[in-house]
């Protein structure tokens, strides 16, 4: 379902990412991260392991100045956000290989959390992105404050959580900004890209 909503860019639909649109997060994400997502990242979303939210601009109904001298009348996809659900403080505590961690190893970590835990669930947020030119608009914003309200409805979620690289400050300065704190710092997280170093960053809900 699309969810119409104000931004400082104007209106923006926030539809779920499916079958008929997941191409346009394919070619958001080639644009905007350093890193290429496989497959398996796509498959997920439309198996509904992961949920994942794209956010439209319709430039004939936009007054952000990016999307007028584009001289495009088509909607346009400007910022995507993905994540999943896992038991609570799995990406700070997890002993294993996070990257590659499937529901079996979240099931086994979960018994083994203590009982007031057990049904606690957190947000780790895989993705969160917005092309270059429509960034300060609050399209970031907007896409994270929906996920987490999806995921509060759905799972009734206590944390939001994710990795982020050291040396991106633009991105640390906006959660930062959102309410996270920086709770962790894994050395090597990132195996292709420099520096491979990466904070963990919380939410409390």
């Amino acid at each position: 379902m699309d969810v119409a909503v104000e931004t400082v860019s104007g209106p923006i639909k926030l539809p779920r990412v499916g079958s008929d649109n997941v191409d346009f997060l394919q070619r958001l994400n080639s644009a905007v991260f350093p890193v290429k997502y496989s497959f398996q990242f796509y498959k997920q979303i439309l198996a509904g392991e992961t949920i994942g939210r794209l956010a439209v601009l319709d430039p004939p109904f936009t007054a952000s100045r990016a999307a007028m001298s584009s001289g495009s009348s088509a909607p346009e996809c400007v910022g995507a956000i993905v994540a999943r659900r896992q038991p609570y403080d799995f990406t700070q505590s997890y002993k294993g290989n996070f990257n590659t961690a499937d529901s079996d190893d979240m099931y086994i970590y979960r018994s083994r959390l203590e009982f007031q835990h057990r049904c606690q669930n957190e947000m780790y947020v895989m993705t969160l992105g917005v092309l270059p030119q429509y960034r300060h608009l609050r399209i970031a914003t907007t896409l994270l404050d929906r996920l987490i309200s999806d995921f509060s409805q759905i799972y009734g979620i206590h944390q939001v959580s994710l990795h982020m690289q050291t040396n991106n400050s633009v991105a640390l300065a906006f959660y930062l900004r959102y309410g996270f704190k920086i709770v962790k710092t894994v050395p090597g997280y990132y195996k292709n890209i420099d520096p491979p170093d990466a904070y963990i960053l919380t939410l409390t809900l």
